[in-house]
C-alpha cells in the first residue's frame, strides 16, 4: 500500500502568527477527510456532504467520540472560536450538530439501552408492540420504514441520551482545520492517557457550542489554556484528585459503569 504524500511545510501555516498551531504534519490529518472523504475508511467516516464530514475520532477520549469537520475553505483555516463567531457559520454548525448528535445518541442507545434503567419502560413497550406489530398498519398500506415510524411514535421516550452529549471546540486545538467534538460524557477510554487529555474535555478548555458567540476578547480562547494545568475533578461526582491521574482513571471506570446503567 503506497503512502499518501504528507502536506508540505514550505509555506506558512495559516493562523501561525498567533502561535495556536505549529507546522507539524500530524496537525493536518483532517485535510484528507475534507478533501476526499469517499477514499477514507468506511468505519471512520460516518457521513459527509458538501459542507461537513462527520467522523469517528481515531483517539477517542470517551466511549463514543466523533468530530464534525467543516469542509468550507473560507472557514477551515480559522481558529474555531473565530469561525464560530461568524453568525452564518454558527447557525450552520448548530443545524448540522443536531443531525450529528442524533446519530451519537442513537449509538449510545444501541450500546447501553438494554442495561439502562431509564430505558426499561421503553424496552417493555417495544416488546409488547413487536408482538402486535403485524396488526399495525394492516388497514392501510405501509412501507417497512413507515411501520417502524408508527411503532416508534407509540413508545415512551426513555432516556434522553442527546441531553447528555458534549459538544464543543478546544480553546487551543491540537489538530488543524475547524472541527467540533461530539462525545458521550464518560471520559472513559484507553486513549485518555494523562492530565491534559482529561482537563481538555472536563474544564472550560472545551468551549461549548452553546457558549457562542463569544465576547470579542475570547475569540481565540485567550486565557483558557490555564485550565489544562488545574487539579483533576470527576466530571460526575466532583470528587477531587489533585494531579493523581491514575487514581482518577480507576474512578472513571467505576463512574462509567454506573452512568451507563442509569
Amino acid at each position: 500500500m503506497s503512502r499518501k504524500p504528507e502536506p508540505s511545510n514550505s509555506s506558512p501555516t495559516p493562523g501561525s502568527k498567533k502561535g495556536h498551531l505549529k507546522s507539524d504534519p500530524f496537525r493536518f490529518v483532517l485535510r484528507s477527510y475534507i478533501q476526499s472523504p469517499t477514499t477514507q475508511p468506511a468505519d471512520t467516516v460516518i457521513y459527509h456532504n458538501d459542507y461537513w464530514v462527520f467522523i469517528q475520532d481515531k483517539f477517542p477520549k470517551s466511549q463514543i467520540h466523533c468530530l464534525l469537520v467543516s469542509r468550507d475553505p473560507a472557514i477551515s483555516e480559522l481558529h474555531p472560536c473565530t469561525a464560530l463567531s461568524k453568525p452564518k457559520f454558527l447557525a450552520a454548525a448548530r443545524e448540522e450538530v443536531k443531525r450529528a448528535k442524533s446519530i451519537v445518541a442513537a449509538e449510545a442507545r444501541r450500546r447501553w439501552g438494554t442495561t439502562s434503567a431509564k430505558e426499561k419502560a421503553r424496552r417493555d413497550a417495544m416488546e409488547k408492540l413487536l408482538e402486535s406489530a403485524d396488526e399495525i398498519g394492516e388497514d392501510k398500506e405501509m412501507s417497512p420504514e413507515e411501520r417502524q415510524a408508527e411503532l416508534e411514535a407509540q413508545l415512551p421516550s426513555g432516556r434522553d441520551w442527546e441531553s447528555e452529549i458534549l459538544v464543543g471546540v478546544h480553546a487551543h486545538p491540537s489538530l488543524y482545520n475547524v472541527h467540533i467534538h461530539i462525545l458521550t460524557p464518560d471520559r472513559f477510554s484507553e486513549k485518555m492517557k494523562h492530565k491534559k487529555h482529561y482537563n481538555s474535555f472536563q474544564t472550560r478548555f472545551l468551549v461549548g457550542l452553546d457558549e457562542f458567540p463569544l465576547p470579542e476578547d475570547q475569540r481565540e480562547g485567550q486565557g483558557r489554556g490555564r485550565y489544562l494545568k488545574g487539579d483533576l475533578e470527576c466530571w460526575r461526582c466532583k470528587k477531587k484528585f489533585g494531579s493523581h491521574f491514575a487514581e482518577l482513571k480507576r474512578h472513571l471506570e467505576e463512574e462509567y459503569e454506573d452512568w451507563r446503567q442509569l
